[in-house]
Formats: structure tokens, C-alpha cells, sequence
């Protein structure tokens, strides 16, 4: 809602309840005192650095022996078309281990949801059955969701999903295409891979301005690492900053990212150490090129400048702007006030 101040007017929610004035692109928002995500949703950023293998396997290794081929599937085995952009995959065969699988490296961060999908083929000729599938690991090797094909002979969809809880700022996780037999030699077939992550994102309709200062406190969780964002001068999720919290993580916790064409590059790191059970804030300040982060630790009296971006030109005259949840778990890190002042 509107406010004037000393200063002329500005724009503050305190999320008593869900004001009209914003608009979700992303999930569904609920608020009575703080602003949570009442669903999240597949952001449609594929994560997958080569995901419909149409020039090479590149970024897929060898996991327990396998062995890995790049097909055009119109010749042999001639059983186009997979359902991908075209018809080039990736051939798993089985070194004798029914774990065998084509690894691909991943960063996925803790305490965020993920889905992954893939188009997927098993021959019935194979001596075992359904070999084809899905799987997503953590850091740590802990499977963290899982698909099979139901049937042979016929390209099917797999899709996983499951929640982070050992990630990684490093792609330290892993996507596998897993041939399931220990015979080796069976095969399986695979194509268009994707990896999203699950996010809840909404702008304010009004106070829309590419420049300005904008304030956010964050009520932080007692345990646990689930990150919490705001975004601005957004287009969508593939093109706009965003300024994300990691509370609970060992090392730096705040960030401020330029997302372009989907790819995320960190601009401003900072080491906070942010508390627990508490409500801490964040200031992000915007003129023209210049971005700089601010952030307030519960009960500190002033400001403390976490570092400035001087050349962002990306979207500078967009001017949409709006948190971004990734959880809909209660007692997570949750937005209590937004204010905005031009």
C-alpha cells in the first residue's frame, strides 16, 4: 500500500493478507504476516548443459562401466522419432552392472525442489526387462527421485522429482540415464533430458520502476537451509537479478545474480552469517549501471554496504519486481515486509 513519508511518497506490504497489487508468474503466494509460497512450479530453465545430444555426448561420462554412444535414431536401431527437437540420442549399454548409467554433473542447491524428465526407450530384446530409467542423486550419492519406462519397444516420458537436501554450488549432483540389468550389452535409449528447479515468483502490478531503493525482511528459520529471493528488473526467470539469501550455509549466504538467457552469473558475494529464528533484512539499491546490496542483521542499528555492481546493463528500463519463494514447507524462510522507495 501507498505511504508518504518525510521524503514523498513509498510503497510498504507487511503481508497481513495477499494485496492485489501483486501478480504471480510462478506458483501461488499466501500471506498472514509473512508472504509464503502456496505452490511452486517448474521454472522452465533447463539446467541440463546437453540435453538432446545433437552433436555429442559431451558432458556425460561413463558411470560403473557403461558404455555410451551418440544415435541418430532414424538409422539403427531405426525407432524415431524419440520426442526430442530431433532425432539424435544417447545409447546406455550396460557393462555388466545394473547400475551402469550415462552420468551428467549438476549443481542443485540445497533445500530446493527439482523435476527432471527425459524421453526414454527399452528394447525388448534386452535379457533384462523396462532397463530404461531415471535418477537424480545428491552430493552425498543419496537418490533423491526416480522413473522407469513401464513397457519395451516404445519411447515413453520419465519424469522425477524430489527435494534437495545435500546440494551443491558445485556440480557436485548428478543426473543419471541408468541402464538397469547386469547383463552387459543390454541397451537403453535416451533423449531430451531436462532439469528444472521449482519456484514461486510474483511483481508488484503497481510501484513498478527500473530504478530505486527496495528493502525486504526475511523471517530466517530455526534449522536448515532453504533459500529465499527477490528479483528485479524481471522479464521472466531466464532474463532479470535477483538478489537470494541462503540461510544456514557455511560461507557466503547472499548473493546478487545476473540471469540472462537462463544462465546465472554471481556479480556480488557476501559472507552475512545470517540468524536464526530471527527476522533479518536485505536493502538492494538501483541507479542506472550501479547496483549495491545492503544487509541488517536482527537488532543492529545500521546498514552495512555487502558490495556494488557497477555495469549491469542488462534489462536496465524493466520494471517489474517481486519476491521469489522456493518452498512451501512451513516455518521456512519466509518474506514478512517489502518496501519500495523511489
Amino acid at each position: 500500500m501507498s505511504q508518504w513519508g518525510s521524503r514523498g511518497p513509498y510503497y510498504v506490504d507487511n503481508f497481513g493478507s495477499l494485496s492485489g497489487d501483486w501478480t504471480a508468474h510462478l506458483g501461488t503466494f499466501a500471506a498472514a504476516g509473512t508472504l509464503t509460497a502456496a505452490t511452486i512450479a517448474v521454472d522452465g530453465i533447463n539446467l541440463v548443459p546437453n540435453p538432446e545430444f545433437t552433436t555429442n555426448i559431451v558432458g556425460w561420462s561413463i558411470y560403473l562401466g557403461a558404455v555410451l554412444n551418440r544415435r541418430d535414431y532414424t538409422a539403427a536401431p531405426a525407432i524415431a522419432p524419440t520426442g526430442g527437437i530431433d532425432d539424435y540420442g544417447i545409447e546406455v549399454a550396460s557393462g555388466g552392472s545394473n547400475l551402469s548409467a550415462a552420468l551428467g554433473s549438476m549443481v542443485m542447491q540445497t533445500g530446493r525442489t527439482y523435476t527432471a524428465t527425459c524421453r526414454a526407450y527399452a528394447p525388448s530384446v534386452n535379457t533384462a526387462v523396462n532397463v530404461a530409467q531415471l535418477r537424480v542423486y545428491d552430493r552425498l550419492g543419496i537418490l533423491v527421485a526416480s522413473d522407469a519406462v513401464a513397457g519395451e519397444d516404445v519411447w515413453e516420458t520419465l519424469t522425477a522429482t524430489g527435494l534437495v537436501v545435500n546440494g551443491s554450488h558445485a556440480a557436485a549432483c548428478s543426473v543419471r540415464l541408468r541402464c538397469a540389468s547386469a547383463t552387459a550389452g543390454d541397451l537403453a535409449h535416451f533423449d531430451r533430458v531436462w532439469l528444472q528447479q521449482h519456484r514461486a515468483i510474483a511483481t508488484l502490478s503497481t510501484w513498478a520502476y527500473a530504478d530505486g531503493t527496495y528493502s525486504f525482511d526475511v523471517a530466517m528459520p530455526a534449522a536448515g537451509v532453504v533459500p529465499v529471493g527477490y528479483a528485479f528488473r524481471y522479464t521472466n526467470p531466464s532474463n532479470c537479478w535477483l538478489v537470494q539469501l541462503r540461510p544456514g550455509t557455511a560461507g557466503n549466504d547472499l548473493f546478487l545474480y545476473e540471469v540472462n538467457a537462463g544462465v546465472m552469473t554471481a556479480r556480488i558475494s557476501a559472507d552475512v552469517d545470517w540468524g536464526t529464528s530471527v527476522t533479518d533484512h536485505v536493502r538492494v539499491g538501483l541507479d542506472g549501471a550501479s547496483i549495491t546490496l545492503y544487509r541488517k542483521l536482527s537488532g543492529a542499528g545500521a546498514w552495512t554496504n555487502a558490495g556494488t555492481y557497477g555495469a549491469a546493463a542488462l534489462n536496465q528500463a524493466v520494471t517489474a519486481h517481486g519476491p521469489l519463494l522456493y518452498s512451501t514447507i512451513a516455518g521456512v524462510t519466509a518474506i514478512t515486509r517489502v518496501e519500495y522507495r523511489p
